[in-house]
């Protein structure tokens, strides 16, 4: 959500470390696309590039663990909600 953020991913062991820009939510949030300094153009090209990886845990900076497939449904609602699938 902020310029210069990075998501180290491990390839050998399909691990995601990803920061802010996905995680878990309550059902009343939204993830941090509309904060001073973020981009939404920005934010919806970063949630493709984790879209097309092939991603088994994501540790994130908030929340619990994203298995895969909470992972994939996170990053989906979020490009339906943004009109970009």
């Amino acid at each position: 959500h902020s310029p210069g953020s990075i998501a180290p991913y491990d390839a050998a062991d399909r691990a995601l470390f990803s920061g802010d820009v996905i995680y878990d939510l309550d059902t009343d949030e939204q993830l941090l696309d509309e904060l001073h300094g973020s981009d939404i153009d920005d934010y919806v090209a970063s949630m493709r590039r984790l879209k097309d990886l092939d991603v088994d845990i994501a540790y994130s900076g908030h929340g619990p663990v994203l298995r895969s497939d909470r992972f994939e449904e996170i990053i989906d609602n979020y490009l339906r909600e943004r009109d970009q699938i």
